[in-house]
């Protein structure tokens, strides 16, 4: 491919386990960026299906494509930052693309625009569409380039998700490769590196839906990450090694409660359904740190429930409704998974 001069190398990586359902599509997205001087790094987790032959299919494509497969499989953390670990060291901007997702062709071209326009731009993100839904995004259309700190604040008083989770174009530097980039002690690993980025300067942002995350049956947030008491756990874990960054000691005090509550309704509800393991992990979880949470703490928490679900609808919806014409539906979403 050409590569233009003026354009920074960008690698776009994909880790992959097992991805012959949904990998063809995501690979074929990489293919058709419009972007110029890119890579595209695919790490082979041991996989045991036909991954390996779908990743050979697209070498000597336009995109130039560097793979490598791992003798054995290891954990998705460690996966993943092994697979970051690949990016060339002349690349300047990085971004993961998981197997199962989709990204619109201009994606790459518009991140790396908007992280141009100033050198301390940590992190870019973009809106995202969950399937065929369009998520909100509470940050102001007539701005591109925000306070980081300001964001990671704003995220930990859950009063917005702006936070590019898995899809953020990082702006590398070489000290974060010192160790795995990614901390595999978390299951919300890459939540952590997008707000450990976020804390040490500028956050870029893309107001169109670049990037399609695809729910479904196999995907690592429905089988792994969704309904499991971990990502409760992570988001106490991740406030508390974030939260004294950026905010003051007073405001983190007042913020931790709304955290615990979420655990709290989650305790009801397993204590409600009979999961008495389940119910005891959170137990376990508070005593290590002392919280002993009392009648008023479980009330709190089912009374506030409606409101923040109406909340989060209500967002939504406005989303959608303020989305420009033409850009709802995405030229991959409804695209074959074979």
């Amino acid at each position: 491919m050409t590569r233009g001069a003026e354009s920074p190398l960008v690698a776009v990586v994909t880790p992959v386990f097992n991805g012959e359902r949904y990998l063809k599509a995501a690979m074929e997205c990489v293919q058709e960026q419009t972007y110029p001087n890119l890579i595209y790094v695919v790490l082979d987790n041991a996989s045991t299906d036909s991954t390996p032959s779908i990743i050979e299919a697209f070498k000597g494509r336009r995109v130039p494509l560097t793979s490598q497969r791992n003798p054995s499989t290891i954990p998705l953390p460690n996966n993943w930052s092994a697979a970051v670990g690949l990016v060339p060291k002349d690349a300047k901007y990085f971004v993961v693309l998981c197997a199962d997702d989709l990204i619109e062709a201009d994606f790459v071209a518009k991140m790396v625009a908007v992280a141009e326009s100033d050198p301390d731009i940590q992190l870019t993100g973009c809106m995202r569409r969950e399937n065929e839904t369009i998520m909100p995004t509470s940050l102001p259309k007539e701005e591109t380039v925000f306070d980081g700190p300001e964001v990671v604040r704003s995220f930990l008083n859950k009063k917005s998700d702006d936070i590019p989770h898995m899809w953020g174009l990082f702006r590398r530097r070489e000290e974060d490769f010192a160790r795995d980039f990614y901390d595999d002690s978390m299951y919300m690993e890459d939540t952590d590196a997008c707000l450990r980025a976020m804390v040490r300067g500028k956050f870029g942002f893309v107001h169109e839906p670049l990037y399609t995350f695809r729910l479904h049956p196999g995907s690592v947030t429905e089988t792994i990450i969704k309904g499991s008491t971990h990502r409760h756990f992570d988001m106490i874990r991740i406030l508390e090694r974030w939260g004294p960054v950026v905010m003051s000691e007073s405001e983190f005090r007042s913020c931790a409660p709304r955290h615990l509550r979420v655990i709290y309704r989650h305790m009801l509800a397993s204590k409600a359904f009979g999961r008495h393991e389940v119910y005891a992990r959170y137990r376990e979880f508070l005593c290590a740190r002392d919280i002993s949470p009392s009648i008023l703490d479980f009330t709190r928490s089912v009374v506030e429930w409606p409101f923040i679900k109406l909340a989060r609808d209500g967002r939504t919806l406005r989303a959608r409704l303020s989305t420009p014409r033409g850009v709802h539906q995405s030229k991959f979403a409804s695209s074959s998974s074979s």
